[in-house]
């Protein structure tokens, strides 16, 4: 049974960058919820079951379609139970495409490579930013663009000691 403060986080890149919904989207989320640093955990079949109320044979089937797009991987232990993992390079792959659908610049290196010293949420967040940042630059006359830069660089390099 779910506890009380049993929750997924649902972004719009799942739907957007990848066209997932409904139970296949959940199954995603939980699987994204447990894995997100990147890692492999162990998920009990009862629990997707709880979330999307589907018999194992449709776990199985949900599970081996998001296997197939590669945006999961699949450990099997005879005897353990099945540890997951997401595929991060597909995650930032679909945000990319997410972000570009937005009307994004489409420039290719927008999206470094994943680091792992951070949650991928952490990532996330800041690539999305950054990409936001080159559209609206992009959008800027030169003139803007200039003095946006200029003023970037005044901050960035000035010495906020305190004397």
């Amino acid at each position: 049974m779910l506890k009380v403060d049993n929750h997924i986080q649902i972004y719009g890149w799942m739907t957007s960058g990848f066209g997932l919904h409904g139970k296949e989207l959940i199954v995603f989320a939980i699987i994204y919820g447990f894995c997100q640093d990147g890692a492999s955990r162990p998920i009990a079949p009862s629990y997707f079951q709880e979330w999307v109320s589907v018999k194992k044979r449709e776990l199985l089937y949900i599970v081996s379609g998001l296997r197939d797009k590669g945006l999961v991987n699949v450990d099997i232990h005879p005897g353990r139970t099945t540890s997951y993992s997401v595929n991060l390079i597909s995650i930032l792959s679909a945000i990319r495409k997410a972000v570009e659908a937005e009307g994004d610049d489409g420039r290719q290196d927008t999206l470094p490579n994943y680091t792992g010293k951070r949650t991928l949420n952490e990532e996330i967040r800041d690539r999305i930013a950054e990409m936001r940042k080159r559209r609206e630059e992009a959008s800027m006359t030169p003139e803007e663009l200039r003095r946006h830069q200029q003023i970037r660089d005044v901050i960035m390099n000035s010495d906020w000691t305190v004397h």
